[in-house]
This record gives structure tokens, sequence and C-alpha cells, in this order.
């Protein structure tokens, strides 16, 4: 089992890195969700991050570098560095996900196992077995970006999580004051 960290954008809401703000419990978004990866059982962590952005804290992270196109692209372009493993994804702007959510993801032999409730997904914190690489780059070549769309496309399993805050994401300063106090 392989992790793979989307550092995220600088995000036009933020400001600033997302992946190099400091959670509460004094590590970088970055480094807690690599953490966490590791926490749950992944081998190794990948780390995708667009051209032009790096965070000099991972020299024990495997970098795979992206063209910034958003998180489909950041995906395919960890998944590729080991086509055929299963792979845990998570975004690094999750500041209540535990390693217990990610357990949840683990024993399941589908392409795509995701968190899910009222027909949302959460494909940022998701299980992308041996099958997904490719139905992922089918889905970009036609034109299809979209996560939720391909997830459920290809037949994800959706898991119910007790407490969704725990996959609360923050993307505008009053969602980090809210989540991360």
């Amino acid at each position: 089992m392989r992790g793979l960290v989307l550092a995220g954008g600088k995000g036009s809401r933020m400001g600033r890195e997302k992946g190099g703000m400091v959670h509460p419990d004094g590590r970088t978004m970055v480094r807690r969700a690599v953490d966490l990866l590791s926490e749950a059982g992944c081998e190794r962590v990948v780390l995708a991050l667009r051209e032009g952005q790096g965070f000099s804290e991972y020299l024990d992270v495997e970098l795979v570098r992206d063209t910034g196109e958003g998180a489909l692209v950041g995906i395919i372009a960890g998944m590729e560095t080991a086509a055929d493993e299963d792979w845990l994804v998570v975004a690094c702007d999750l500041p209540r996900l535990e390693v217990c959510v990610l357990k949840g993801l683990l024993g399941f032999s589908e392409d795509f196992v995701a968190y899910g409730k009222g027909g949302i997904l959460e494909p940022l914190c998701a299980f992308y077995g041996k099958g997904a690489l490719g139905l992922l780059k089918q889905s970009k070549d036609f034109g299809e970006w979209g996560l939720q769309k391909i997830l459920l496309a290809n037949g994800v399993k959706v898991l119910e999580l007790e407490d969704q805050r725990a996959l609360e994401n923050a993307n505008t300063p009053e969602d980090w004051e809210r989540i991360s106090s």
C-alpha cells in the first residue's frame, strides 16, 4: 500500500499555500498528512507538488511534480510512480483527519473506495486500487476531470463516516479558523 498526499495549491481564497499552514499540533498540514498515511500502514508516501511548489522539510518523502491543473493530474502523477500498487490518497487541507479514518478505507478490493453521504463523495480521502490509474487516465483523456463523477461512473464503494467533520477541508481563512481551533 502506498500513500499519496496532494499538497494543494495556493488557493485563491486562502491566500497562501495550504500545505505549509501549521496545524494546531505544530506540524505543517503536509507533514501531518504524510505522518497520518504512514501511521495508517502506507509503506511509502509520495507528495504531489505542482511546478514551483516546494517544501524543504520533506526530504524523507518522494516528490512528484504535476502540471498544477488539479487533483486528477496530481493523483495520476503520484500513482504512476508505482502503477501496480494500491493507494490511499489524501489532500493536505483536512485539519480534522485522523488515522482511524484512513484505516477505515483499507481491506477492500474495489478500484475506488470513498466516504460519502447523500450522493456527495470525498475523493481526496479515498482508496484507489490497482485498476484505478487506467480509469483515471481514460477519464482525463475523454475530458472528464471531476473526481466525484469519475468515481461514481466506475463503481465506487461508498462508506459512511460517523463523524463527517473529519473530512471538512479548509479553503478560506474563515474555514481554517473554524476547523482548526
